[in-house]
């Protein structure tokens, strides 16, 4: 029969393990979010975005993360951007508190699902291109 030690010692390593790869696959999610939009974007604006490859987007250009590597500010402002927001999918950034994508040419409609960035404290998407409505929340 195992020591109650042995047995603390690997519902550790498993609570471990599954807290790094619950982090790890979340963090893909939000790479290949970023990465699908990017290619939306023109050629020209791909190429301002090229620091963006591999899977680390915390090393990214206009890219912050909380300590568990999870996504809270996309700061890409003054880039000159052309086109949509509508390819970038913001429920896997449930994390996000900052949002810059002003003085860009981004054109389109605001999608509706960005009212449910709950954490969202910090929205700039002034000196763009959208139409349409202000997307609300009521309550």
């Amino acid at each position: 029969m195992a020591s109650p030690l042995f047995i603390l010692l690997m519902l550790q390593a498993f609570l471990v393990s599954t807290s790094v790869s619950s982090t790890v696959s979340f963090s893909l999610n939000q790479t290949e979010t970023l990465l699908k939009w990017k290619t939306s974007l023109d050629n020209q604006s791909q190429s301002f975005l090229s620091s963006w490859v591999g899977d680390r987007p915390c090393r990214w250009v206009g890219i912050a993360c909380n300590k568990a590597k999870r996504i809270i500010s996309i700061s890409i402002h003054d880039y000159g951007l052309r086109g949509t927001i509508h390819g970038l999918n913001f429920f896997a950034f449930p994390d996000l508190m900052q949002l810059n994508l002003s003085n860009n040419s981004l054109h389109g409609t605001i999608p509706s699902h960005i009212v449910k960035l709950s954490k969202l404290t910090y929205l700039v998407l002034s000196y763009n291109n959208f139409s349409g409505n202000i997307p609300f929340e009521g309550t």
